[in-house]
């Protein structure tokens, strides 16, 4: 699971780049607008919600309470259509912190190699993902920043697309060198 994650992950981040080295002024509201989307922020935020859910399970052990945590995902994800503005914003950046930890921790159960480089470049998914479910506008702001000026939108993608270098390499590495 742990190298195909990886893949998958590495795959996000190079259709981020893309998508963000086809912003620009012409197409720029459409960009502003999915930081808000509903439907798709809905969507984000359940699997959010859901892979929360079952870390709680693990912290209730036997507790009558955990039966309560998977409908409550649902529950919170529905309450959050209503309720939250920016919604796709929260679920990325809560998607990308839990990420960030799952891919990390793993990384020393597997035995990575250039684990501090790999650290150092989780850490940074993981601290963005916080800001942008602390201030979700920020989304917003990074389309409108990388439309207006092309040198941030060529550093943005050249650092997606190492992300993404960096990921499906060590999703190959991992998947012909699994933990003994």
């Amino acid at each position: 699971m742990f190298p195909a994650s990886l893949v998958l992950y590495g795959i996000f981040f190079l259709s981020s780049a893309a998508y963000c080295y086809r912003t620009n002024e012409s197409n720029i509201t459409s960009r502003e607008k999915l930081a808000r989307d509903k439907i798709i922020g809905t969507l984000i935020s359940f699997a959010a919600l859901i892979w929360c859910a079952k870390h709680g399970l693990a912290i209730f052990p036997g507790e009558p309470v955990r039966v309560y945590f998977i409908p409550a995902a649902f529950f919170f994800a529905w309450a959050s259509y209503f309720l939250l503005d920016f919604l796709a914003a929260r679920g990325l950046g809560a998607l990308m912190i839990l990420a960030a930890h799952y891919h990390l921790h793993n990384s020393f159960a597997w035995d990575s190699p250039l684990r501090p480089f790999f650290s150092v470049l989780c850490f940074i998914i993981g601290t963005c993902g916080i800001f942008i479910c602390g201030k979700p506008c920020l989304l917003r702001d990074f389309f409108r920043a990388i439309a207006q000026n092309q040198s941030k939108r060529k550093a943005y993608v050249i650092f997606l697309s190492g992300a993404s270098i960096v990921f499906i390499s060590y999703g190959i590495y991992h998947f012909f060198n699994p933990p003994r």
